[in-house]
């Protein structure tokens, strides 16, 4: 009932649900399970993550409070969004966030699952040329392959992303969990 109120009252204005990357599995599927019963318009995947890759260059910035954004988060959200992606089963887009620095890396987010991506991080080391520069590299993929679109190949790696035998929280080889994962995830 509150449900229908609250769609009746929001028009037809999208709505999307962000997710964090450091949801476990389990979790993963009930927050799907709530999007597709709720009927949101999309997901964006994944926000920023308590974990961190023991590959941080900055290990004393490692041990801060807060989210992690960037590049550093790119295996861990693209993970995500694959493991989203073929549970969505395209009941909605998703939109793919962490770590989108090049044509290369977005790419790689619409392959994993995203019909879209978002930019923020990169954009403060990058400048505003990134837009350019990741749209000409999307648009040299499709003229290279023989594609008329993108959506030709959204979710096209996802099946081999998610299939390399995951459980409990998600991560990706060297990433290593906080106190503040492991708080939320026991």
């Amino acid at each position: 009932m509150r449900a229908k109120r609250v769609r009746q009252n929001a028009g037809d204005s999208p709505v999307l649900l962000k997710i964090a990357p450091d949801l476990s599995l389990a979790e993963l599927d009930d927050v799907v399970h709530i999007a597709r019963s709720r009927r949101v318009d999309g997901m964006i995947v994944a926000n920023t993550t308590v974990a961190r890759p023991s590959t941080l260059r900055e290990q004393g910035r490692a041990r801060e409070q807060g989210g992690l954004s960037g590049r550093p988060l790119f295996r861990l959200s693209t993970r995500m969004v694959a493991e989203t992606y073929v549970r969505v089963e395209a009941a909605f887009p998703l939109v793919g966030v962490g770590g989108i620095d090049s044509g290369g890396a977005a790419l790689t987010k619409i392959r994993a699952g995203a019909s879209l991506i978002q930019l923020y991080s990169s954009l403060i080391y990058k400048g505003l040329g990134l837009v350019d520069g990741i749209k000409n590299d999307l648009a040299s993929t499709l003229l290279r392959t023989g594609r008329d679109s993108l959506s030709e190949i959204v979710g096209a790696d996802a099946a081999t992303i998610t299939g390399r035998g995951m459980a409990g929280v998600i991560n990706a080889d060297g990433w290593r969990r906080t106190s503040a994962t492991r708080a939320r995830s026991e």
